[in-house]
């Protein structure tokens, strides 16, 4: 689901588009985007 969340993410849709288009409230898209933003900074950090 992470993934469907940040491919729609980076096309521009808001929270709300994503919510309605994947059939999840908006706090399931803020947890995903929370994840995700998670796993970024820990690849980041990594990276040093």
């Amino acid at each position: 689901r992470e993934s469907e969340v940040w491919e729609l993410k980076r096309q521009q849709c808001s929270r709300q588009e994503i919510a309605q288009s994947l059939h999840v409230s908006i706090d399931t898209v803020k947890k995903h985007l929370g994840n995700i933003q998670m796993k970024r900074q820990n690849y980041r950090d990594g990276a040093d």
